[in-house]
């Protein structure tokens, strides 16, 4: 009985020292990824519109309070950034929070390079908002739209077996009408924007668009065409594949960071919005005594976490 008494009394000597209490295990939370697609009835891609800057009026009492994420270990430290998607009249706005009720603490201009981002994001709205360092003159730091940003790459760094072997894997989709294979050069980011012609509309796809293109017979406005002033309709397969095809298939050349048309001021033939994406140039020179048979696409190729990806396509040829 006194064995008894002591075992009991051990007990209830646990239980008023360490309670009842249970320790909370965190959930995982778990990797999403894009949806695969399974149909080839997918939703109609849409036709991109200039990119607008986000503007804000300032509140200069009420500014918002808000709850920022932990910071999540990236590779973007690893790397710079530069401003994408912005006209030269324009700029990106900087908050001092993640979203446009914030304050406007300075303006990046639409040429900017040399940015570096912290650990802090926020999705707002369904924006993902970033915080960044511009490392000008002027040091800048504050939050601005993410979608607003593309890997800085310098000029003389660009033009290397990487983006070359891009170039031939886009190549290779074109001529084996192979959705899956060029649904994996897309940006994952920004989509790839196709402009039938260089003063019609770009047409943005992404990466699961992009794999049904050769099917696909969705009809898009690609805008005017130089010569008749009329918008141009058709599906991709209809319309952009046999340029595409025409420049590829036939003798041509590459040509790295070359954005010009013939006398054409470089200025015209590439977005000021796209200044800091670098080119390649596929270039189908024109039938001897025929000559006004050549034809330009322009490569517009972005890095995302160190890998090249396609980004824009643009057409040309000889306008009467």
């Amino acid at each position: 009985m006194k064995v008894h008494y002591v075992i009991l009394g051990c007990l209830i000597a646990g239980m008023i020292l360490g309670g009842c209490q249970r320790t909370p295990v965190s959930t995982p939370t778990a990797s999403l990824s894009a949806p695969t697609p399974t149909s080839p009835m997918m939703p109609t891609p849409a036709a991109t519109t200039p990119m607008v800057t986000p503007t804000t009026v300032p509140i200069p009492s009420t500014t918002p309070s808000a709850t920022l994420p932990m910071p999540t270990p990236t590779t973007e430290g690893l790397y710079t950034y530069a401003v994408v998607g912005v006209e030269p009249d324009e700029g990106l706005s900087v908050h001092s929070g993640p979203g446009v009720n914030y304050d406007v603490v300075g303006t990046l201009p639409y040429d900017a390079t040399q940015i570096r981002l912290t650990s802090q994001k926020a999705q707002v709205q369904a924006i993902s908002w970033v915080e960044i360092e511009w490392l000008s003159e002027t040091p800048l730091r504050g939050w601005v739209n993410g979608n607003y940003l593309t890997q800085y790459v310098p000029a003389e760094a660009f033009c290397n077996a990487e983006t070359a072997g891009l170039i031939e894997r886009f190549e290779q989709a074109i001529r084996q009408a192979d959705g899956r294979l060029l649904a994996t050069l897309v940006s994952p980011v920004h989509g790839v924007d196709i402009w039938l012609w260089r003063s019609g509309r770009a047409i943005n796809y992404d990466a699961a668009h992009a794999r049904w293109v050769f099917s696909s017979t969705y009809v898009h406005n690609w805008g005017a065409h130089p010569a008749s002033g009329e918008d141009t309709r058709g599906s991709f397969q209809e319309v952009v594949l046999p340029a595409l095809r025409d420049a590829i298939q036939n003798p041509h050349e590459i040509r790295c960071n070359d954005r010009t048309v013939g006398g054409v001021a470089e200025n015209y033939t590439w977005p000021a919005r796209y200044r800091n994406i670098n080119v390649y140039k596929i270039f189908k020179p024109g039938t001897p005594g025929v000559d006004l048979d050549w034809r330009i696409w322009l490569v517009g190729v972005e890095y995302v976490e160190g890998k090249p990806y396609l980004f824009a396509l643009i057409h040309f040829q000889w306008e009467p």
